[in-house]
């Protein structure tokens, strides 16, 4: 059986001086501190500057009131609406599309112009010939093949 008595090792731990927890108290305060001015430095470039107060001294601007139907102008004539080719020349690139002709169309003033590499094929020329009436009614005054390196091949007047 066991005797009762302490060991030696057990009696060898000697509890924490006053400055050992001295120490731990000035560390943790420091900690904190340093936490609170880092918060408040991040927190401090944020603020938006305070709105100026207004002055209660000015008197306010005088209201007037004005009757509305006076300062109504008479409607300007206004200019006629130029038609938009864009469906009529998306249609035609469609048509091509659909035949293996495929072009890229763009609009530039009264011009419709075309960058393929079928300038050349008689079939993309009589595709373009049968959207030469819907093309000038919608205002557009000629077409222009363009190769894709940039060399004009035709240009059409409607």
């Amino acid at each position: 059986m066991r005797s009762a008595t302490p060991s030696k090792a057990a009696a060898s731990v000697e509890p924490p001086s006053a400055r050992s927890t001295g120490w731990l108290v000035v560390a943790g305060a420091a900690a904190v501190v340093g936490v609170v001015v880092a918060v408040a430095v991040t927190r401090g470039g944020r603020r938006s500057p305070p709105a100026p107060a207004p002055d209660l001294a000015a008197a306010p601007a005088p209201v007037e009131i004005r009757d509305p139907s006076a300062d109504v102008a008479p409607p300007a004539p206004s200019a006629p609406a130029r038609p938009d080719p864009r469906p009529v020349v998306d249609q035609l690139e469609r048509a091509l599309a659909g035949q293996r002709l495929y072009a890229k169309t763009s609009i530039r003033g009264d011009q419709v112009e075309l960058r393929s590499s079928f300038c050349d094929d008689a079939a993309l020329v009589t595709i373009v010939a049968s959207f030469g009436a819907a093309l000038a009614a919608e205002g557009v005054g000629s077409v222009r093949c363009v190769e894709l390196h940039g060399a004009e091949v035709f240009v059409r007047a409607l």
